[in-house]
């Protein structure tokens, strides 16, 4: 591979791989934030107080809790 060919590759690879990190920490984020919510339905909190204590939608909330 010539050195400008090279280059390019290896940038490509660098932005994929902190897309994919980007991407994983997105995910993580929000299982934990599903998690918090299952909790939380289960202590007994209504979807809005579930909602606005994890600044998501209500929408969201039913979503993670299938309501």
């Amino acid at each position: 591979m010539c050195e400008i060919s090279e280059k390019i590759y290896k940038e490509g690879v660098e932005e994929g791989i902190e897309k994919g990190i980007e991407q994983g920490i997105e995910q993580g984020k929000q299982e934990t934030l599903r998690k918090n919510a299952e909790t939380m339905a289960r202590m007994g909190m209504p979807v809005e107080t579930i909602a606005q204590a994890l600044e998501v939608s209500e929408e969201t909330v039913r979503a993670w809790l299938e309501v």
